[in-house]
């Protein structure tokens, strides 16, 4: 997953987010073999740069709002077996939109460190 736009201007240093995950509680997409659990905190220590044109150092993509992130496990079609857990992010090293293509232009951070908080259910929406 890498950001379509890289908003430009100062980036928080903290801040509430949700993050999608899959039913075994992976990022979908996610190589490797993590198993992400609720209360433990996560950092992304890779120095990996990824991303079309403007590149941003690797992290967790955290979507601003809850209704960002539902929508985005529905129209991505993860729906049937996704979670969406609230997360507190710190460390960001980008900030911009992703998944133009299916007509998702919230804001995401890309942020090196997450606190899993708490599973939040999703909702039926009409995209």
């Amino acid at each position: 997953m890498c950001l379509d736009t890289i908003k430009e201007g100062k980036l928080p240093k903290w801040g509430i987010g949700y993050k999608v995950f899959n039913f075994q509680m992976r990022p979908p997409m996610m190589l490797g073999d993590i198993i992400y659990e609720i209360g433990k905190v996560y950092t992304d220590s890779k120095n990996t740069k990824i991303g079309w044109g403007v590149q941003y150092l690797t992290g967790y993509h955290i979507f601003n709002t809850f209704e960002s992130a539902n929508r985005y496990a529905i129209v991505t079609n993860h729906a049937f077996d996704d979670k969406i857990v609230k997360v507190r992010f710190s460390k960001v090293v980008a900030h911009g939109t992703q998944a133009h293509y299916k007509k998702i232009y919230d804001d995401i951070v890309v942020a090196r460190t997450m606190t899993l908080l708490k599973e939040v259910k999703m909702e039926e929406i009409k995209c």
